[in-house]
């Protein structure tokens, strides 16, 4: 045998098992994720997320206004309040947007309350649930509880005991939001509040006059949120 028939054969002997490995191995399959996959595990990952936003709403309305004004000095009440009042203002807020659609949001409150001279100010919180319509449009309830506060006038003839008048209220609601981007929305809704006022005393020379006062009121606000 000569040395080319035995080359030959070595190769030969060699590259069979070569061979035979690279026939068993399993081919490796490459997986591939569609569109809507993608789009899936997006929002999937964003709906499990914690977002934070700051936001602005302006809101304008009508209160109604029902309260006593008894004396002391007649033994009883000398006077009823049940009117009408507009009101108007803004809220400055900041939130976050939870697991399942929740969010949670503080704000602060500046409000033109036609029943008082001063303006009545505000903090409270809104515990909100949202439903994905689509990709961008999210109806939404919300609940809330606030504390308010105005400013008393000085009066020549009476003088209130305090300098100021405190208030709870707590508040139920309905609206929609929009994304126009991931990071910017609009939305817009309605308010029902009910606020229930400390009593105050008005103090003169003969007489000591105690108010008590409550409003309900309806409104309706544009705003917008920011995320970051």
């Amino acid at each position: 045998m000569n040395n080319t028939s035995i080359g030959l054969l070595a190769f030969s002997l060699l590259a069979t098992p070569a061979f035979a490995e690279s026939q068993t191995e399993t081919p490796v399959e490459h997986q591939t994720i569609n569109s809507e996959d993608a789009t899936n595990l997006t929002d999937s990952t964003r709906q499990n997320s914690t977002k934070l936003y700051v936001g602005l709403d302006v809101f304008k309305g009508e209160s109604s206004a029902e309260g006593t004004i008894k004396s002391s000095y007649f033994g009883g009440t000398v006077a009823e309040l049940d009117e009408d009042f507009d009101q108007d203002g803004f809220r400055v807020k900041l939130g976050a947007e939870l697991e399942n659609n929740w969010r949670l949001q503080g704000y602060f409150k500046n409000e033109d309350f036609d029943l008082f001279d001063e303006s009545v100010y505000g903090l409270g919180f809104d515990l909100i649930k949202a439903f994905q319509a689509s990709d961008k449009f999210h109806p939404f309830i919300q609940a809330g509880i606030g504390y308010d506060w105005t400013k008393l006038p000085k009066d020549s003839s009476f003088e209130f005991t305090e300098d100021s008048l405190g208030a709870v209220n707590f508040k139920l609601g309905l609206g929609a939001a929009y994304k126009i981007t991931n990071t910017i929305e609009v939305l817009g809704g309605l308010d029902w509040q009910y606020r229930t006022w400390q009593d105050i005393e008005l103090v003169g020379f003969y007489e000591k006059l105690t108010i008590d006062q409550e409003d309900t009121s309806k409104s309706l606000y544009l705003g917008l949120n920011i995320f970051f």
